[in-house]
Protein backbone atom coordinates (compact mmCIF):
# COMPACT_ATOMS: atom_id res chain seq x y z
CA UNK A 1 0.00 0.00 0.00
CA UNK A 2 3.12 2.36 0.70
CA UNK A 3 3.90 1.60 -2.33
CA UNK A 4 1.02 2.64 -4.23
CA UNK A 5 0.60 5.47 -2.41
CA UNK A 6 3.63 6.68 -3.76
CA UNK A 7 3.32 5.82 -7.13
CA UNK A 8 -0.16 7.49 -7.26
CA UNK A 9 1.45 10.67 -5.75
CA UNK A 10 4.17 10.81 -8.02
CA UNK A 11 1.91 10.18 -11.28
CA UNK A 12 -0.56 13.35 -9.77
CA UNK A 13 2.28 15.60 -9.37
CA UNK A 14 5.09 14.90 -12.12
CA UNK A 15 4.82 14.78 -15.67
CA UNK A 16 6.39 11.56 -16.32
CA UNK A 17 7.36 8.71 -14.06
CA UNK A 18 10.35 6.46 -13.88
CA UNK A 19 11.21 3.83 -11.11
CA UNK A 20 11.18 0.62 -9.79
CA UNK A 21 8.17 -0.87 -7.60
CA UNK A 22 8.08 -4.66 -7.85
CA UNK A 23 6.11 -6.30 -9.88
CA UNK A 24 6.17 -2.47 -11.60
CA UNK A 25 8.76 -0.78 -13.93
CA UNK A 26 7.89 2.40 -14.17
CA UNK A 27 9.03 3.77 -17.62
CA UNK A 28 7.96 6.97 -18.70
CA UNK A 29 4.70 6.80 -17.08
CA UNK A 30 1.72 9.42 -17.46
CA UNK A 31 -1.15 10.63 -16.09
CA UNK A 32 -3.75 13.28 -17.18
CA UNK A 33 -5.94 14.86 -16.48
CA UNK A 34 -3.80 15.96 -13.42
CA UNK A 35 -5.96 17.02 -10.70
CA UNK A 36 -7.04 20.26 -10.10
CA UNK A 37 -5.62 20.25 -6.28
CA UNK A 38 -2.57 21.01 -6.05
CA UNK A 39 -0.16 19.63 -5.42
CA UNK A 40 -2.16 16.67 -5.38
CA UNK A 41 -5.72 15.20 -3.66
CA UNK A 42 -5.40 14.61 -0.13
CA UNK A 43 -4.61 11.33 0.25
CA UNK A 44 -7.41 9.71 3.18
CA UNK A 45 -6.23 6.25 4.56
CA UNK A 46 -9.15 4.01 5.62
CA UNK A 47 -8.96 1.06 7.89
CA UNK A 48 -9.31 0.02 11.58
CA UNK A 49 -5.91 -1.86 12.20
CA UNK A 50 -3.03 -0.33 14.04
CA UNK A 51 -0.90 -0.67 10.74
CA UNK A 52 -3.50 1.17 8.42
CA UNK A 53 -3.72 4.16 11.76
CA UNK A 54 -0.09 4.54 11.33
CA UNK A 55 0.06 4.88 7.33
CA UNK A 56 -2.94 7.19 7.72
CA UNK A 57 -0.43 9.30 10.45
CA UNK A 58 2.61 8.84 8.41
CA UNK A 59 1.79 8.28 4.72
CA UNK A 60 -1.51 9.95 4.24
CA UNK A 61 -3.58 13.42 4.83
CA UNK A 62 -5.91 12.08 7.05
CA UNK A 63 -7.76 9.45 8.51
CA UNK A 64 -11.26 7.93 7.05
CA UNK A 65 -13.77 5.10 8.42
CA UNK A 66 -16.74 4.57 8.96
CA UNK A 67 -19.81 3.42 11.31
CA UNK A 68 -17.50 4.41 14.44
CA UNK A 69 -19.54 5.66 17.96
CA UNK A 70 -18.05 8.75 18.83
CA UNK A 71 -16.20 7.28 21.81
CA UNK A 72 -14.57 4.91 19.43
CA UNK A 73 -13.58 7.61 16.82
CA UNK A 74 -11.61 9.35 19.33
CA UNK A 75 -9.80 6.71 21.13
CA UNK A 76 -8.69 5.63 17.32
CA UNK A 77 -8.33 9.36 16.55
CA UNK A 78 -6.06 9.68 19.18
CA UNK A 79 -3.80 6.92 17.97
CA UNK A 80 -3.28 8.37 14.67
CA UNK A 81 -2.48 11.33 15.99
CA UNK A 82 0.09 9.71 18.31
CA UNK A 83 1.81 8.04 15.54
CA UNK A 84 1.77 11.27 13.52
CA UNK A 85 3.90 13.06 16.28
CA UNK A 86 6.38 10.02 16.39
CA UNK A 87 7.04 10.07 13.09
CA UNK A 88 7.32 13.93 13.41
CA UNK A 89 4.53 15.24 11.59
CA UNK A 90 2.10 17.76 13.05
CA UNK A 91 -1.10 16.14 13.84
CA UNK A 92 -3.20 19.13 13.08
CA UNK A 93 -2.32 19.24 9.64
CA UNK A 94 -4.20 15.31 9.31
CA UNK A 95 -8.14 15.29 8.86
CA UNK A 96 -10.63 13.20 10.48
CA UNK A 97 -13.66 11.68 8.75
CA UNK A 98 -15.96 9.02 10.42
CA UNK A 99 -19.31 7.81 7.77
CA UNK A 100 -22.32 7.72 9.83
CA UNK A 101 -26.10 5.98 9.09
CA UNK A 102 -28.72 8.18 9.26
CA UNK A 103 -32.42 7.61 9.53
CA UNK A 104 -35.20 10.20 10.73
CA UNK A 105 -38.13 9.95 11.98
CA UNK A 106 -40.47 8.47 14.91
CA UNK A 107 -37.79 5.83 16.61
CA UNK A 108 -40.49 3.73 17.41
CA UNK A 109 -41.20 3.33 13.45
CA UNK A 110 -37.81 3.47 12.29
CA UNK A 111 -35.72 1.59 14.10
CA UNK A 112 -36.65 -1.61 13.24
CA UNK A 113 -36.10 -1.31 9.85
CA UNK A 114 -32.93 1.08 10.17
CA UNK A 115 -31.23 -1.93 12.21
CA UNK A 116 -32.32 -4.70 9.55
CA UNK A 117 -30.84 -2.50 6.76
CA UNK A 118 -27.95 -2.10 8.74
CA UNK A 119 -27.15 -5.88 9.86
CA UNK A 120 -27.82 -7.28 5.91
CA UNK A 121 -26.57 -4.42 3.80
CA UNK A 122 -23.40 -3.75 5.72
CA UNK A 123 -20.63 -5.86 7.38
CA UNK A 124 -18.54 -4.71 10.36
CA UNK A 125 -14.92 -6.69 11.16
CA UNK A 126 -15.75 -7.97 14.74
CA UNK A 127 -12.00 -7.26 15.10
CA UNK A 128 -12.66 -3.37 14.13
CA UNK A 129 -15.14 -1.05 16.45
CA UNK A 130 -17.15 -0.10 13.80
CA UNK A 131 -20.21 -1.02 14.87
CA UNK A 132 -24.42 -0.51 13.82
CA UNK A 133 -24.56 1.21 17.14
CA UNK A 134 -23.36 4.18 15.54
CA UNK A 135 -26.11 5.00 13.61
CA UNK A 136 -27.80 8.14 14.16
CA UNK A 137 -31.55 7.92 14.38
CA UNK A 138 -34.81 9.73 16.02
CA UNK A 139 -36.78 12.80 15.04
CA UNK A 140 -34.56 15.69 13.48
CA UNK A 141 -33.52 17.49 17.29
CA UNK A 142 -32.87 13.73 18.22
CA UNK A 143 -30.55 12.96 15.37
CA UNK A 144 -29.05 16.72 15.38
CA UNK A 145 -28.53 15.51 19.67
CA UNK A 146 -26.84 12.77 18.49
CA UNK A 147 -24.68 14.16 15.84
CA UNK A 148 -23.56 16.75 18.42
CA UNK A 149 -21.51 14.50 20.56
CA UNK A 150 -19.65 13.53 17.34
CA UNK A 151 -19.09 16.98 16.45
CA UNK A 152 -17.73 17.30 20.05
CA UNK A 153 -14.75 15.18 19.34
CA UNK A 154 -13.39 17.47 17.22
CA UNK A 155 -13.79 15.82 14.15
CA UNK A 156 -12.95 17.42 10.68
CA UNK A 157 -15.86 16.06 8.19
CA UNK A 158 -19.12 13.43 9.05
CA UNK A 159 -20.21 12.09 6.25
CA UNK A 160 -23.70 11.20 6.12
CA UNK A 161 -25.22 7.47 5.06
CA UNK A 162 -29.05 8.03 4.89
CA UNK A 163 -31.04 5.40 4.99
CA UNK A 164 -31.61 2.98 2.02
CA UNK A 165 -30.40 6.42 0.30
CA UNK A 166 -34.24 6.91 0.11
CA UNK A 167 -34.72 10.35 -1.60
CA UNK A 168 -36.61 11.57 1.49
CA UNK A 169 -33.94 10.96 4.09
CA UNK A 170 -31.24 12.66 1.78
CA UNK A 171 -33.57 15.77 1.38
CA UNK A 172 -33.87 15.61 5.46
CA UNK A 173 -30.12 15.50 5.99
CA UNK A 174 -29.46 18.40 3.33
CA UNK A 175 -32.60 20.25 4.67
CA UNK A 176 -33.34 19.45 8.10
CA UNK A 177 -30.18 18.64 9.98
CA UNK A 178 -27.43 20.37 8.19
CA UNK A 179 -28.47 23.59 8.44
CA UNK A 180 -28.95 22.88 12.78
CA UNK A 181 -25.74 21.78 13.03
CA UNK A 182 -24.81 24.84 11.04
CA UNK A 183 -26.66 27.06 13.37
CA UNK A 184 -25.26 25.38 16.17
CA UNK A 185 -21.93 26.07 14.96
CA UNK A 186 -22.27 29.50 14.87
Amino acid sequence: MDQHLEIISRLWTEERVDGEYPPYHLRGAVLYPKPVQKPRPPLLIGGYVDAVLQRAARKGDGWLTYYYTAESFQRSWKKVTDYAEAAGRNPAELSSTNQLPICIGPRAKIEAPMKHWLQTEWDYASWSESTMDSAIMGTVEECVEQLEVHLATGIDRIIFVPYKYEKEQVEAVAHEIIPRLKRRAA
